[in-house]
């Protein structure tokens, strides 16, 4: 039995250095075996701009809504910010999620004219709602064409995909948009 034992811690390290190794182990005598990472493709140029041009803008929009929660004096201002705001969150996970496997920039912050109209905003006071709906309103149009020429024109199946899904519910959102913008005009 004592001679089993030897026999087999000398041949253990004899075996260990002839057995392949499995990705990312090293094996004595050999270096070790990258794991094998599947590369993104890169996007093309239309990719590349609905990615940033929808998350930028979905950005822009989902944080004039949550000012709304606390800015806004009309109720169904509120309530269209909210809805916006679920249905938004929802297509950003989608569009972010596409834009994270290809290694495109994800915004986590408002920049430039974003962010000083949005600043504006949180202090117009009782003009709060009409310029909610203005700003909102703007930025919503491009995000709909966004959208649109995504749907119709996008190289990428997987982009043509996504914007084809939610196109429908962003124009829904825009079409209720204008009608709460003309409400608020009326509002003193």
């Amino acid at each position: 039995m004592k001679t089993l034992l030897v026999l087999l811690a000398i041949a253990a390290p004899v075996f260990a250095q002839v057995t392949p190794g499995t990705p990312g182990e090293a094996t004595p005598g050999t270096p070790p075996v990258p794991p094998t990472v599947a590369k993104a493709k890169p996007l093309g140029a239309s990719e590349k701009k609905f990615v940033k041009d929808s998350l930028e803008g979905m950005y822009y929009v989902m944080d004039l809504a949550g000012k709304a929660k606390t800015g806004a004096k009309i109720e169904g201002t509120k309530t269209e910010a909210e809805a916006l705001k679920v249905d938004l969150g929802k297509v950003w996970a989608e569009v972010a999620g596409y834009a994270s496997n290809h290694n495109e920039k994800i915004p986590a912050e408002l920049t430039g004219g974003d962010k000083g109209k949005a600043e504006r905003l949180g202090k117009s006071g009782d003009k709060f709602d009409k310029e909610y709906f203005k700003l909102v309103n703007r930025e919503f149009e491009k995000l709909v064409k966004t959208f649109e020429s995504a749907a119709k024109s996008a190289q990428d199946p997987e982009v043509k995909k996504i914007a084809g899904n939610w196109e429908a519910t962003l124009k829904g959102h825009m079409a209720k948009l204008d009608a709460a913008e003309k409400e608020a005009a009326k509002a003193k």
